[in-house]
């Protein structure tokens, strides 16, 4: 009965608290954020890291890297090898979408001017 009563009640507050969130921009860590409003193109993760000025190779892999791979924004360029030593990552589609919509297309017109 615990997990009946638990589920309804989570049930719930998603229910309420889902409009108010559109399915394109799921809530983003301002470093996932910053991760990928610094990405070209295909970057590797040290180039990656230095775009960002970041030096701690570990926090930029925890902080960075890892949460957005999780959420799907970013992808990598050859997922069945990810020690290789040629790994690339790249912004996907919903990548692109978190971008327009937390900067207000931002992200398309700064690509525009380069």
């Amino acid at each position: 009965m615990w997990g009946t009563a638990e589920a309804e009640g989570r049930g719930r507050t998603r229910e309420r608290d889902g409009p108010k969130y559109p399915q394109v921009a799921p809530q983003v860590a301002p470093e996932v954020l910053r991760l990928l409003r610094g990405m070209k193109g295909n970057m590797d993760r040290q180039t990656l890291q230095r775009a960002l000025g970041l030096k701690a190779e570990k926090n930029f892999r925890l902080v960075y890297l890892r949460p957005a791979l999780g959420a799907g924004l970013i992808e990598m360029t050859i997922p069945d090898k990810p020690r290789s030593s040629k790994q690339r990552y790249r912004i996907t589609a919903a990548g692109v979408a978190v971008l327009a919509t937390r900067a207000g297309g931002a992200g398309k017109s700064n690509r525009g001017r380069e």
